[in-house]
């Protein structure tokens, strides 16, 4: 059953105090140069217990335990502020942070996985689950497979939307993850043309979201914060990944996405 547009306006402008709240919880740059700068990968996950928006699980010392149930969080919190018409929306969201677990359990029917290779851990649910009939021939043909599947759903749920903001936002991402993916796989782009893409598509990211958040009385500053957090919770889970592994500071800093 669908609410009325003025009980919705009404709703989701309830929703911003809490919403402001939650957004002065994010993760700042100084968080990202003080983990940079940990002595040690222990002291890395110490420093990581301390952010604002990291939940940790009593008496844990794993930060993917902590990142996991930090994204369970979010879409606890975001969930509580939508009306449940409006909750598919989100999926747009959680669909790729499922990505590499999808592709895991693919790469594992087809054979391309180890007996003792752990399934990537994800604590957000999400209902969609592609079956695909063909078979691969590499772990970068499923990479791909379930881009294109994530990614045309991901679109058919942003269409659904009826927001000209959200549906901006998916295309330009999916545009974004295209392109990136290109110079990936193209060796003869220069280093100083993967940088200013990368300058110009942060650029566009970071506008949008900040045009969603002017938008009060719909679902877009909620997208835009949890499209934040989630973005954030990426960022982080790349940067514990390389201090835990004792890459050096340079490497890591190369790694990274930019901060939304």
């Amino acid at each position: 059953m669908f609410a009325p547009p003025h009980t919705l306006g009404q709703h989701f402008a309830y929703a911003l105090g809490r919403l402001g709240t939650l957004e002065s919880e994010l993760l700042e740059q100084s968080d990202v140069d003080r983990i940079l700068g940990a002595k040690s990968g222990e002291e890395a996950v110490k420093m990581l217990r301390d952010i604002n928006f990291i939940v940790v699980p009593d008496e844990t010392k794993d930060f993917q335990e902590m990142i996991d149930a930090t994204a369970k969080s979010i879409k606890e919190n975001v969930e509580k502020m939508i009306p449940e018409d409006k909750k598919f929306i989100f999926d747009t969201l959680w669909i790729e942070w499922n990505r590499p677990s999808i592709s895991f359990n693919i790469k594992k029917q087809n054979g391309f996985v180890s007996d003792i290779a752990s399934e990537p851990e994800s604590s957000i649910d999400s209902s969609f689950d592609p079956e695909f009939d063909e078979s691969f021939k590499s772990p970068r043909d499923v990479d791909n497979a379930v881009a294109q599947a994530c990614d045309a759903e991901r679109l058919r749920l942003a269409k659904m939307s009826s927001s000209n903001a959200i549906r901006t936002y998916v295309l330009r991402m999916i545009d974004i993850e295209e392109e990136r993916r290109s110079f990936r796989d193209e060796n003869s782009e220069s280093e100083k043309d993967a940088i200013s893409f990368e300058q110009e598509a942060i650029e566009s990211v970071r506008s949008s979201l900040d045009e969603m958040r002017t938008m009060f009385l719909g679902p877009e500053p909620i997208f835009a914060y949890a499209a934040r957090a989630m973005s954030h919770l990426a960022l982080l889970r790349v940067l514990l990944t390389g201090k835990v592994n004792s890459l050096e500071i340079q490497e890591i800093k190369s790694l990274l996405p930019p901060i939304l």
